[in-house]
């Protein structure tokens, strides 16, 4: 574009010469106006550099809230005993294992959690890193699916 803008200089300013002075205020005011026009477009290409970074600061922020929203929608997902319970068989008592505790200074693990993210297939290092536990819990809330209880 610039190239443009200089090339057309140059026309006007061999026009000027070729032209004489008959003319020479009509070829002033275009050179006025294309110094105007070559500001705007500076102006212009700043403008949407400026747009196009701060477009891409926006995706990146979009992404990372919602990598932020799918970590607590998992840690809120309410345990559902549907999941546990066998096909025909009614529950009768809630189980009080569904949390299992993993030792000192972590956080317990939602079993229903753990089995829903391991049946999406994510390995138990992701599991552990999403629920915000450890990858022993993890381990723990599987053998509780073998005694008894299957994950699909």
């Amino acid at each position: 574009m610039m190239r443009r803008v200089i090339f057309l200089m140059l026309l006007i300013g061999i026009g000027f010469l070729g032209c004489g002075s008959d003319h020479s205020e009509e070829v002033a005011a275009l050179q006025k106006q294309v110094t105007a026009l070559a500001r705007q477009v500076e102006d212009l290409r700043r403008q949407t550099d400026t747009a196009q970074e701060g477009q891409k600061k926006l995706r990146e922020l979009v992404g990372t809230l919602e990598v932020e929203v799918n970590r607590f929608k998992v840690r809120e997902t309410p345990p559902q005993p549907a999941l546990a319970a066998p096909a025909g068989k009614e529950l009768s008592t809630p189980k009080t294992s569904a949390s299992l505790p993993t030792g000192e200074g972590t956080a317990k693990a939602s079993c229903p959690q753990v089995w829903k993210l391991l049946g999406q297939g994510a390995d138990e290092a992701t599991v552990a890193r999403t629920l915000g536990t450890s990858e022993a819990a993890v381990q723990a809330c599987e053998q509780e699916v073998g005694r008894g209880k299957r994950r699909q």
